[in-house]
Parts: C-alpha cells; structure tokens; sequence
C-alpha cells in the first residue's frame, strides 16, 4: 500500500494495515505515525484552519500490521482548535499527538524567516541508496542527497547534517502530512558521530509549519538542515528546518531522541 493510500484510509476509516516496508528495525517508520495521527485528526477537525504546530510523543515502537486511531478535538475556539489523536496497537497506546489549528489573522509583527542555506546541487550530493538488510526499509520510498554532514555511523565530529530529500515513488502535490514524512526521513543528526552501530529512538517530536499552501510535488526536492544542540546523559536535542524548491521556508522541527552509543 503507498503512502497516500495509507493517508487516504486514515482519514476515512479509524483502522490502518501498516506494510513492513515501512519498517525502521523492530519499530515502523516514525514519519508514517506522524502523518498517520495528523490525517485522522483531519477527519474530525476539517481543513478550515491550518495545521500551526504539532506534538507527538512515541510512547512504545509501532509493529507491522494494524493499527487503530482516536481523534478527539479538546477545544474549538473561535480561531484556534486543539486536537488530540492517539494510536493503538494490541490494546496499548503506541503514539499520542497534540495539535494546533489556527486561522491566520492581520498582524503588524511581521518576521520574514531566513533564507535556504547555500547547497551543493541535488546532483552533486552524496545519495544513500537502498540496501535490503542494511539501511531501514522505509528508505526505498525516498530519495537522499547528501551536501552537510557525513552518512550516519560515520564518527563524525559535527552533530550538524542536511541536504535534499524528495519521494521516491509517488507523484502527487505534497500535503503536510508528506511533509511530516520528508522531515522525519533524515536520520537524527547525532547518529552520523556514531563511530559504531547503535540504536537510537525519537521520544518527542514538536513540528510548526509556516504555511499550508505549495504547490510542489512529491517529487520535486526540499532542502533540509539538522543541527544537534546538545547531548548528554543519553538523550541528544535535536533542531531542524525544511525549505522548499524556492527556498522558502516551511517547517521547524525539534525533537528528543534517547542515544545508545
């Protein structure tokens, strides 16, 4: 099943048959969570006002197979709706997130976000193919080009990564459930100063978009940047940006990941 076709039956029905190709080790692929929890809150909150900001904690890794969704909306306001999704496997809560829906509204305070960073060209950046058994199998369905950074496990003294990233398969106009996708399939920036094989788990992942509106598709590329902030005591903090085709910047993210190495 593809992923617009996983999309399309979240925001349908409460019930999801996740494929193993979507797998990320013992665990599912946490973007496809992500957009999963967002397009079932769709189904109950609607697409009036903008998604602002989202939440999500990844209480226990998510398996192949069924998975079943909850959306609850908590408030709607007169220009702000927040929204609660949860997801369940064999009776446990797996994922939970949180969001934030805002009408946008006249405001003399106005900050015109930074500019893409330079690159190299998608041409001249590092690809990470698809190696059945090496690399996580949800990578097939993408397309990575490293400019930033070394690959993961690489015993790198620079916690700082990017590049471009597009879909590999699917050539519809992208949707911010996409996006959550493109931005959760780079690897946490601190695994690149991994010197051996390790694992590592995302426990929080906080996401504010700038605008709901592109016109890009699934296979134009976006252009992406992590730095790690910190880390110590096993849990690295971890800042991100995703601009489009035009440099335009369109996501923040933060997240907490949990280190074993």
């Amino acid at each position: 099943m593809s992923f617009s076709a996983m999309l399309a039956q979240a925001n349908v029905i409460n019930t999801v048959e996740i494929l193993p190709s979507w797998s990320q080790g013992r665990a599912t692929f946490g973007g496809l969570i992500a957009a999963l929890l967002y397009q079932n809150a769709l189904s109950i909150v609607g697409t009036e006002q903008p998604i602002r900001s989202m939440t999500f904690s990844f209480v226990a890794p998510v398996a192949v197979g069924e998975v079943n969704l909850q959306s609850t909306v908590l408030r709607r306001g007169k220009s702000v709706i927040q929204a609660e999704t949860k997801m369940w496997q064999n009776g446990e809560v797996v994922a939970v997130m949180l969001a934030s829906f805002g009408v946008s509204r006249d405001s003399k305070i106005v900050i015109k976000p930074e500019s893409a960073p330079t690159f190299k060209s998608p041409d001249e950046g590092v690809p990470l193919p698809y190696i059945p058994n090496v690399t996580p199998e949800f990578t097939r369905h993408f397309d990575f080009r490293w400019t930033i950074g070394t690959l993961p496990f690489s015993a790198s003294n620079s916690g700082t990564m990017g590049g471009w990233v597009r879909f590999n398969d699917e050539a519809s106009t992208v949707q911010i459930s996409h996006l959550l996708a493109l931005v959760d399939s780079w690897p946490p920036s601190v695994l690149q100063m991994f010197n051996t094989i390790a694992p590592i788990s995302t426990l929080t992942w906080t996401i504010e978009f700038l605008t709901s509106s592109y016109t890009d598709t699934m296979t134009d590329w976006w252009q992406y940047l992590a730095e790690a902030e910190a880390s110590a005591n096993g849990y690295a903090h971890i800042g991100a940006k995703l601009w489009d085709k035009n440099g335009q910047l369109v996501a923040i993210s933060r997240q907490t990941v949990a280190v074993f190495a």
